[in-house]
């Protein structure tokens, strides 16, 4: 028997057992890092911690293609061509990887990974979700549910946070940084705002290197742009950065070794004091998407319990120095155990205790004369609640505008959360129909007709900018 929770990741990917308490990732400690590169002569992918630090020379070589980040691409209809003109497709490079964390598992001795709950991102698109169940299953394993990563946060902490009521989850991986702000009340986690930036790990690496390789330059009184190195020599840089990223934590100061680098070998040192400028924007940047966060929610910083701090970019010492520059912020954060693997964790106990998922506002159609009728409530759930309905046109018109609106409490004003354009026949008191349903993948599914017209004009939309609550089963954050 096994308990997993993946967390796919933009940069990285890592599974957790909630059974054993065992993280997976590259089998080096370390999660899996999201990179695919397929061999063109052999049609065999090489996946994770060996393409990642040989990216830039397998793709100059011209025999593999190189996939930095499948997850990136998962609504995309992106294909890759391998050997003898075998088309690859998104479900393929992502089955590749999961297959590859599944044996990953499999290497040390724990049971087969048959099922799991997934993680992903709060904007992440209904085509995407779809992508990542299929190529779940292609790699042997049934997606159980999804959840919100900011969700799985919150549960990987419980035991830390059951006793607020309003927090913060600030989630800074390799490839996004992602806020959430939630409400917790009576073991429910409800969503009230959230933030994404493509702000995180992969940018500073490439910042560090950057100031590197100007350092080498001035000493050397030459000029060559970063982008003229040679692909081995670029990659062999950019891990040698990453690294002194992750050693300059514990360290105020990191040295590393170039060798022929540019047809010559270099011994580089970094301080804490040289790089601090370089990386003060992103920390400022970070920090605005925070307090942006709390703005949205109406939420003022004073009445915030808890800042949950996780992903391996948190690790930064700028950032955990200027969190304790700020009195406020220092005293509200929380730094997540193991914040590489919270997620993952967050989503395997939700595996071993399943709760449900319900709307967490309300959804409606505006009618003819500006009023709304809830088609959706607060506390309907996912994966079962649906609706039907049937409107009239009352324009003369080739085309009716469906318009659904969405607020979080009765006293709010309704937002507009989706048009949907139904061709229709323009006759007075024509019926349209229409069908929605609360999909176990989190989104919202809608089809439309008119009742004049075949089914060749049925109009279907699908969204995923939804507000959850997630309902906690009893002690399911233990």
């Amino acid at each position: 028997m096994s308990l997993f929770g993946i967390d796919f990741g933009t940069t990285n990917t890592s599974a957790f057992d909630a059974l054993t308490g065992r993280a997976f990732g590259d089998g080096f400690g370390s999660p899996l890092p999201s990179i695919v590169a397929i061999d063109r002569a052999s049609d065999t992918p090489l996946i994770g911690r060996d393409a990642w630090e040989h990216r830039f020379e397998l793709r100059e070589r011209g025999d593999y293609e190189v996939i930095r980040s499948i997850k990136t691409l998962l609504d995309s209809p992106e294909t890759w061509i391998g050997h003898k003109g075998r088309v690859w497709t998104v479900v393929d490079v992502a089955a590749a990887l999961i297959s590859e964390l599944k044996h990953q598992v499999a290497k040390s001795g724990q049971v087969d990974v048959t099922q799991a709950t997934f993680s992903v991102p709060v904007d992440l698109s209904p085509t995407a979700r779809k992508t990542l169940r299929l190529a779940a299953e292609r790699a042997g394993i049934a997606v159980t549910t999804f959840v919100k990563e900011s969700t799985a946060a919150i549960i990987s902490e419980w035991h830390n946070v059951k006793s607020s009521q309003y927090v913060a989850v600030f989630d800074w991986g390799g490839g996004t940084l992602d806020v959430s702000v939630v409400q917790l009340r009576a073991a429910k986690i409800t969503e009230m705002a959230t933030k994404g930036l493509a702000l995180a790990g992969n940018l500073i690496d490439e910042e560090i290197a950057r100031f590197v390789h100007g350092r080498v330059m001035a000493r050397r009184g030459e000029s060559k742009e970063l982008s003229q190195l040679h692909p081995l020599t670029l990659n062999d840089l950019l891990v040698r950065c990453e690294n002194a990223k992750c050693a300059l934590s514990d360290s105020d100061e990191a040295r590393f070794s170039l060798f022929n680098y540019d047809g010559r070998d270099e011994t580089v040192e970094l301080t804490r004091s040289q790089l601090a400028p370089l990386l003060q924007p992103f920390v400022a940047r970070a920090l605005d998407a925070l307090h942006n966060g709390l703005r949205d929610a109406h939420m003022p910083l004073e009445s915030l319990d808890q800042i949950i701090i996780t992903g391996g970019c948190s690790k930064l010492w700028l950032f955990r120095d200027s969190l304790a520059n700020h009195p406020q912020l220092a005293q509200l954060a929380h730094w997540a155990a193991q914040p590489e693997w919270a997620v993952a964790r967050g989503a395997a106990i939700l595996q071993r205790n399943p709760g449900n998922f319900e709307l967490s506002e309300s959804i409606a159609i505006e009618l003819s004369d500006g009023s709304f009728l809830d088609l959706f409530k607060y506390g309907d759930h996912a994966g079962t609640a649906r609706s039907a309905i049937t409107v009239a046109l009352v324009e003369d018109a080739r085309t009716a505008n469906i318009l659904l609106h969405r607020r979080s409490r009765p006293e709010d004003r309704y937002g507009l959360l989706l048009p949907v354009p139904v061709t229709v026949m323009g006759f007075n008191l024509e019926d349209i129909h229409l069908d929605l349903e609360l999909t176990s993948d989190l989104t919202l599914g809608i089809t439309a007709r008119s009742g004049r017209l075949n089914g060749h004009h049925t109009v279907k939309k699908e969204t995923q900018e939804l507000r959850f609550a997630y309902s906690l089963h009893e002690n399911g954050g233990q």
